[in-house]
C-alpha cells in the first residue's frame, strides 16, 4: 500500500456541516433560530420560537368558550378546573391561546387573543401575541402594525421588543434587531429568548466575546438551554478546556434527556480526550434518538476509524451513505474504510461514483489510484495520479504515491526525478523533503539523501518521517546504532504510525533483534490489520525465533496476496523447511521456479531440498541448472557433489570435490565427500588424508560412521595410533550412536588395542637385547684397557 493517505483526515474531521447558516465558521453548529423547537409539521410556514419562562407554565389544551350550549364546551377535567380558576385572568387567556396555537388551530388562537384584547385593553400582551401569529404566517407588515399599537400601550413590554427584534432579523436589519433585544433585556433581564437571540446575532456579526458573555448569561438563566450549552462547550474546546466542556454537556444532558445535539457534541468531546467507549455510547444515543439523522453515523464512523475498528467504521459510514446517497463525504468515507478492510471492489465503486459526481475532485482520483495499486493495476493507478497532478499540480499525496509506486517497481530514477521536481516546484515541508531523501537513497545518492534528511529535520525537528529518513541514511552507511536511535525517535513522535513502527522493526530484524522486531510488527498490525509488510516482518521475526507455525501463518498470507513475489516464496519455503515440511517447501519453490525458471535462488533451494529428501537425481538436475546460471557457485557445486555421491557416482563426485577444494582447500564438505569416495574406491591413503583434514576442522563434527571409516583408513595405512585416538573419541563425541555402531567401534577398538600390544612386545625384546649386548661389550673394553 502506498505510504501516504490522500488527505482523508481533513475530510473526515469536518464537524458535520453544522456551521451557522450564513454565519462565520465560528458561529457554531446551529443557525440563528433555536434548534430544539416544536414539530415543524405543526407550523409549516415558520418555526415556532422559544417560549418565555412564563410560557413554559402553559397547562392543558383549552377550547374557546362560546357560551352555553356551544359544541365547543366539552373540556377535560384539567381544562375545566383551569377555566374556572382563570376565566377572567389575562395570563389564563394568553396561555389558552398559546396552547391552541401550538396545537395548530391558529384561527381559534387568534380569537382567544382578540377576546383577551377586548377584556384587557390596557395590556400590550394580547397585541404582541397577535403579532406573533402574523409573524408565524409571514405577515410581517401586519405584525409591525400590531406591535406599533402595542408599543403605544406599553413601550417597556419585553415580549414586544423581542418580537420586533425577530421581525428586523427577518428583514436583514441586524443593528435594529440588536437594539430591540437589548431593550427587551433592559425591561426584563430574565427574558431567556431575547438573551439567546442577542447572543446569536452578536455571533453572526463576528463579536465572539459578546456572544460568549451572552451565552454565559443565558446558561445561568436557563441551565437546560441547548444552544447556549453547545456554544459554550465549543468555546471551551477551542481553548483546550475539554474536561470543562464535557462537564457542561453532561449537566445539560441531564436536563435535556431527549436532545440529539447534546449527546452528539459530548460524544465528539469524549473522542478528543481519548475516551473511546464513552464517545461511542454518546454517539449511539444520538443516533437512536433520530435514526434519520446522518450526523451521528458520520461521527461514529470517524471515531471507530480513529481507533482502528475499520469494520464498524464501514458499517456506520454505509448507513450514512444510505441516508445521503449523493453525499461526497459519505462516498469517500465508505470507499476509504472499504479500502482499509480489504473490500477493494466496493472501494473502487465508491470512488468511481464520487468521480462521476465530481469529475474534478483530486481526492477521489487519488484514492481510486490507491485502490487500483492494491488491485495490481499499477498502470491504471499511475494514470489516476497523473490526472490528479494535472488537476492540482501541488497535490502532494498523489505525487508521493507515484514516487512510492516507482520505488516499489524498481524505477528509482523516475522516482528521483519526480521527487526533485517536487522540490523545484517549491516543496519545503518536512514530509516532502524526507520523501525526497528516501528516494535519493533508493537511487544510490547517499550523500544527497543525507542532505535532504538534515533539511527535513531543520524544517520540523518533530517530524517522524524526517527521523525515519535520517535513520535510513545512517543504516545505509552501516551506522546501525545511530540509525536505530533515529528510528526510535520517529516511533516516539508517531506511536500510531505503522510506517514508523515498521521502519524500526525492519532495522531490528536486519540487526538480529528478533523479539523486539516481532513486537513492533504486531503493534503495526493492530493499527493496520491488512498491512502486508507488517505481516512479512512478523513472519520473518517469528521464523528467526523458531516459531515456525506463527511464521508460516503470516508468510503464507503474504505469499497469497503477492503471488509473484519470489523472495517472499523463498522465505516461506525456508520456514517450511526448518519446520521439517520438506514437501510443502518444495511445492512452494516449484511454483516460484515456474514463475522464474532463470532465477538462481529457486534452483539452488530446490537442489538442496531434493538432496535432503534423498531425491538425488532431481537434486543433480537442479544443481546443474544452477551451475549453468552461475558456474562458480560454491553452494551449487556442494549440492551437486552430494547428489552424485548419493547416486554412487564416486569418480564424478570426486571430480566435483576437487573443483571445490581448488577454491577452498579446507572445505569441510568437499574433503568429507572426497574421503568417502576414495574410501569406496580403495584409495585408503588419500581417504585418510582427507579424513584428517575434516577431523582437524574447528567446530566441525564428523558423523559416527565417518569417524569409524576414518579410523579404519588410518589403520590400513599403518597409522594405528591415530586410528586408536579416533575410535576412543567416538563415544564421547556421539553418545547417541546406536548399538550396532557402538559395537563396531568396540570391535575395531579391541582389535587395534591387541594389534598395538603385539607390535609393542617384539620391540621391547629387541630393545632389551640391544641394551644387554651393549653392556657386555663395555665390560670387555674396560678389561682390555686395564690389561694394557
Amino acid at each position: 500500500m502506498p505510504v501516504f493517505a490522500p488527505g482523508a483526515r481533513e475530510a473526515m474531521s469536518c464537524r458535520y456541516g453544522e456551521l451557522s447558516a450564513g454565519g462565520s465558521p465560528s458561529a457554531g453548529r446551529q443557525g440563528l433560530m433555536p434548534a430544539e423547537t416544536a414539530d415543524p409539521q405543526k407550523s409549516p410556514q415558520k418555526d415556532i420560537p422559544w417560549s418565555t419562562p412564563s410560557d413554559r407554565q402553559t397547562g392543558g389544551l383549552l377550547l374557546l368558550h362560546k357560551g352555553k350550549g356551544s359544541k365547543n364546551t366539552r373540556l377535560s377535567s384539567h381544562g375545566r378546573s383551569r377555566r374556572n380558576c382563570q376565566a377572567n385572568s389575562l395570563d389564563g387567556l394568553l396561555s389558552d391561546g398559546r396552547a391552541i396555537f401550538e396545537s395548530g388551530d391558529w384561527q381559534r388562537a387568534l380569537k382567544v387573543f382578540s377576546y383577551a384584547e377586548s377584556q384587557f385593553p390596557g395590556s400590550a400582551l394580547p397585541l404582541v401575541e397577535k403579532g406573533r401569529l402574523a409573524h408565524m404566517q409571514n405577515k410581517n407588515e401586519e405584525a409591525f402594525k400590531l406591535l406599533g399599537q402595542a408599543q403605544a400601550i406599553d413601550s417597556r413590554c419585553a415580549p414586544l421588543h423581542n418580537l420586533l427584534g425577530k421581525l428586523y432579523l427577518d428583514d436583514g436589519d441586524r443593528q435594529n434587531a440588536l437594539s430591540e433585544f437589548k431593550v427587551a433585556l433592559a425591561a426584563d433581564p430574565s427574558f431567556a429568548e431575547s438573551q439567546c437571540l442577542l447572543a446569536e446575532v452578536l455571533l453572526s456579526e463576528g463579536d465572539i466575546e459578546g456572544a460568549r458573555q451572552g451565552y454565559a448569561r443565558l446558561i445561568k438563566l436557563d441551565p437546560s438551554n441547548v444552544r447556549a450549552c453547545l456554544f459554550l462547550a465549543e468555546d471551551l474546546e477551542r481553548q483546550g478546556r475539554l474536561k470543562e466542556a464535557v462537564g457542561l454537556c453532561r449537566q445539560a444532558m441531564a436536563l435535556n434527556p431527549h436532545s440529539r445535539q447534546l449527546p452528539l457534541e459530548l460524544g465528539l468531546l469524549y473522542a478528543e480526550i481519548g475516551s473511546r467507549m464513552e464517545s461511542i455510547a454518546c454517539l449511539k444515543k444520538a443516533r437512536d434518538l433520530d435514526p434519520r439523522d446522518a450526523q451521528p453515523f458520520e461521527a461514529l464512523a470517524t471515531v471507530y476509524g480513529a481507533s482502528g475498528d475499520f469494520a464498524s467504521s464501514l458499517d456506520n459510514a454505509s448507513s450514512w451513505l444510505a441516508l445521503e446517497p449523493e453525499n461526497l463525504n459519505a462516498l469517500y468515507m465508505v470507499g476509504w474504510y472499504s479500502f482499509a478492510t480489504g473490500e477493494l471492489f466496493q472501494a473502487k465503486e465508491c470512488f468511481a461514483r464520487g468521480i462521476d459526481i465530481a469529475p474534478d475532485n483530486p481526492e477521489f482520483h487519488n484514492a481510486l489510484g490507491m485502490v487500483l495499486h492494491d488491485l495490481k493495476k499499477d498502470e491504471d493507478a499511475e494514470k489516476q495520479w497523473r490526472l490528479v497532478l494535472a488537476l492540482a499540480p501541488g497535490h502532494m499525496p498523489a505525487a508521493m504515491n507515484m514516487i512510492v509506486l516507482y520505488l516499489n517497481s524498481g524505477k528509482e530514477s523516475a522516482a528521483y526525478e519526480l521527487a526533485r521536481r517536487i522540490e523545484r516546484d517549491g516543496s519545503q515541508s518536512a514530509d516532502e523533503l524526507a520523501l525526497i531523501c528516501l528516494t535519493a537513497l533508493s537511487s544510490d545518492h547517499a550523500d544527497l539523501a543525507g542532505n535532504y534528511a538534515q533539511r527535513a529535520l531543520l524544517a520540523d525537528s518533530s517530524n517522524g518521517l524526517a527521523h525515519i529518513a535520517l535513520g535510513s541514511c545512517l543504516l545505509k552507511r552501516s551506522e546501525n546504532a545511530d540509525g536505530i536511535r533515529e528510528l526510535r525517535k520517529a516511533v516516539e513522535l508517531c506511536p500510531k504510525s505503522s510506517y514508523a513502527l515498521l521502519a524500526l522493526a525492519e532495522a531490528l530484524l536486519n540487526t538480529g533483534s528478533y523479539a523486539e522486531s516481532s513486537e513492533l510488527a504486531q503493534q503495526a498490525l493492530q493499527i493496520a490489520s491488512s498491512n502486508l509488510k507488517a505481516k512479512r516482518i512478523l513472519g520473518l521475526s517469528l521464523s528467526r525465533l523458531g516459531n515456525w507455525d506463527g511464521s508460516i501463518f503470516f508468510l503464507k498470507e503474504c505469499a497469497m496476496r503477492s503471488p509473484k513475489d519470489l523472495t517472499l516464496r523463498m522465505e516461506l519455503a525456508e520456514a517450511l523447511e526448518k519446520r521439517g515440511d520438506l514437501d510443502g517447501a518444495k511445492d512452494v519453490l516449484l511454483a516460484a521456479h515456474k514463475l522464474s525458471p532463470e532465477a538462481l535462488p529457486q534452483a539452488l533451494a530446490l537442489a538442496r531440498l531434493s538432496e535432503r529428501a534423498g531425491q538425488f537425481a532431481q537434486a543433480q538436475e537442479y544443481a546443474e541448472q544452477a551451475l549453468t546460471l552461475s558456474p562458480d557457485n560454491m553452494e551449487a557445486l556442494a549440492v551437486l557433489a552430494s547428489a552424485l555421491y548419493g547416486r554412487h557416482k564416486w569418480q564424478e563426485c570426486l571430480s566435483v570435490c576437487n573443483s571445490l577444494m581448488e577454491r577452498h582447500r579446507q572445505d569441510f564438505l568437499a574433503n568429507l565427500l572426497a574421503a568417502r569416495c576414495l574410501n569406496r574406491t580403495g584409495n585408503f591413503r588419500e581417504a585418510a588424508r582427507h579424513f584428517e583434514i575434516c577431523l582437524a576442522t574447528p567446530g566441525a563434527c564428523l558423523p559416527a560412521a565417518d569417524m569409524l571409516a576414518a579410523a579404519l583408513a588410518l589403520e590400513r595405512t599403518g597409522q594405528a595410533g591415530k586410528a586408536l585416538k579416533v575410535l576412543e573419541s567416538v563415544k564421547a563425541v556421539h553418545p547417541e550412536a546406536d548399538s550396532s555402531m557402538r559395537a563396531a567401534c568396540d570391535t575395531a577398538l579391541a582389535r587395534l588395542t591387541r594389534h598395538l600390544r603385539k607390535s609393542a612386545l617384539p620391540q621391547a625384546v629387541r630393545s632389551q637385547a640391544q641394551l644387554t649386548s651393549g653392556s657386555v661389550e663395555d665390560q670387555r673394553g674396560e678389561e682390555r684397557e686395564a690389561m694394557s
